[in-house]
């Protein structure tokens, strides 16, 4: 007899009961469409009783799964009361954290789905009110889910034609991109930021940051054709974006390299595979070899702190503040070994030698700070 199949007979032959800590190992091995099954046919007022971060995550994501089912065949009625299932189901999450005090990751990945799927349903002001919940909760503690809930706040602006809101949120976004621990997620973000600067009218920026968005690395190649296609249809043709005089030469090589990916046909239906590999390698190692030459000319801050920010004083008086030289730089390394901390030294010297004149302190833990002193980091020093 299958795992799955003495799962469902928990609930059969009159018996209604399901051990929690069961339920929670199912949740947690990644079984939503059981967990879902399961969780659906117990009393609502005994859910409480199995209010776990693992299986509310999972039951959520189940209905999720099952609200598209209904919608692809147009079942409304169906849609409807799924709906309300899965608005039932993150109320009790809801209120189980705030009542324990204690909002874990599972939470916030819940509430970033369902407010997803409510945008797509075009149920703005309902996701909102959990975007909203979830950064009241808390949700600074994982920068990458705080990213990702703000930029969804941009999107619901833009949608409602707040187009000043939008603009100061993503700007906001992008002037931080070393809270990115996802480098996937600067692609959606740049991308986000140059249609609100198209729809103000500031065609400059627009452009600019189409290209940076090819520049910055990320390996989402779907990401980067998004630029590409957006690029081209700027300037009606591929061939007229080479013959700009406003792209840069290596805006152009970008451009070109990535046109030409999208071009490629897929060769591994020949047992070719490679070539297509090859050249996606290319173009991410020509994107990173650029970054430097783009931050070199003004990135994301310089675009951040342009006219079109102008318009939005509260945009452009945030970015100048930071923009405050720092009297002194603290570099700390609290994991990892000693292979790690030996990885880390050309990045310091590197840093050093673009930042003089300016006090360096190493906290380090107390096992390798004899390594650091004999390196010559940092004037000051901290055993922790």
């Amino acid at each position: 007899m299958s795992e799955t199949t003495q799962h469902m007979e928990l609930f059969s032959s009159g018996n209604h009961h399901i051990d929690p800590a069961e339920l929670e190992y199912m949740a947690f091995s990644g079984q939503f469409e059981q967990v879902y099954s399961l969780f659906k046919r117990i009393a609502p007022d005994e859910r409480k009783n199995y209010a776990n971060k693992y299986v509310l995550n999972q039951v959520v994501w189940g209905g999720i799964v099952k609200l598209r089912k209904f919608l692809a065949v147009q079942n409304e009625e169906a849609a409807d009361d799924e709906k309300f299932f899965i608005d039932e189901v993150v109320t009790l999450f809801i209120d189980d954290c705030r009542k324990n005090r204690n909002f874990p990751r599972e939470f916030f990945q819940t509430l970033l789905y369902w407010s997803d799927e409510l945008v797509k349903l075009v149920l703005q002001d309902e996701a909102m009110f959990y975007i909203e919940t979830a950064l009241d909760c808390g949700c600074n503690k994982f920068p990458e889910l705080q990213l990702q809930f703000l930029s969804r706040v941009a999107r619901i602006s833009e949608d409602k034609g707040n187009l000043r809101e939008a603009y100061v949120v993503l700007v906001n976004l992008v002037s931080r991109p070393y809270l990115m621990n996802d480098r996937n997620l600067v692609q959606e973000i740049l991308f986000d930021l140059s249609q609100t600067a198209l729809k103000i009218g500031d065609t400059s920026n627009y452009k600019r940051l189409l290209f940076l968005g090819l520049r910055y690395f990320y390996t989402d190649m779907t990401g980067r054709q998004n630029f590409v296609s957006q690029i081209g249809k700027t300037y009606r043709k591929p061939y007229r974006v080479l013959l700009a005089g406003d792209v840069s030469p290596i805006d152009k090589l970008l451009f070109f390299i990535h046109w030409l990916y999208g071009k490629l046909p897929d060769f591994g239906a020949i047992k070719f595979g490679f070539i297509n590999k090859f050249v996606k390698f290319a173009v991410l190692a020509v994107a990173a070899s650029s970054i430097t030459c783009g931050e070199r000319r003004g990135g994301l801050q310089q675009i951040a702190i342009s006219e079109s920010s102008q318009q939005f004083p509260e945009t452009s008086a945030f970015l100048k503040n930071r923009e405050t030289p720092r009297s002194n730089f603290l570099i700390t390394r609290a994991m990892g070994g000693i292979g790690d901390l030996l990885m880390m030294t050309p990045g310091i010297h590197a840093l050093k030698k673009n930042i003089r004149a300016k006090p360096f302190f190493w906290r380090s833990p107390k096992l390798f700070f004899g390594v650091s002193q004999q390196s010559g980091y940092a004037a000051h020093r901290y055993r922790k």
